[in-house]
């Protein structure tokens, strides 16, 4: 969004959810530790939750920051994401496979 509260509030409700397999927010390096001291003390949320944060979305390699570059560059990060994340799902378990 274009309101860091309201981003705030979004993303922290996200990191709460255990199903969701990518959390990242858009923005610099100041609003991620903005973000992580609002949401650690105001927030209650905890380090482990913040450590699985995804910001700046799109990665770091590519320092252009016209929109289309960042959503082409955060869109390839998030299937990129899925993509483990269905692979991790659908690989055996350490269980099945001792079982």
């Amino acid at each position: 969004t274009h309101d860091h509260a309201l981003d705030f509030l979004i993303v922290a409700e996200a990191l709460r959810r255990d199903d969701a397999a990518y959390v990242g927010m858009i923005g610099s390096k100041t609003k991620k530790a903005t973000f992580k001291n609002w949401f650690l003390k105001s927030a209650e949320g905890s380090e482990a939750e913040f450590n699985r944060l995804v910001s700046p979305i799109g990665g770091n390699a590519v320092k252009d920051k016209r929109p289309p570059v960042i959503a082409a560059l955060a869109a390839a990060e998030i299937m990129t994401a899925l993509a483990s994340h269905s692979a991790k799902a659908s690989a055996p378990s350490q269980k099945a496979m001792a079982g």
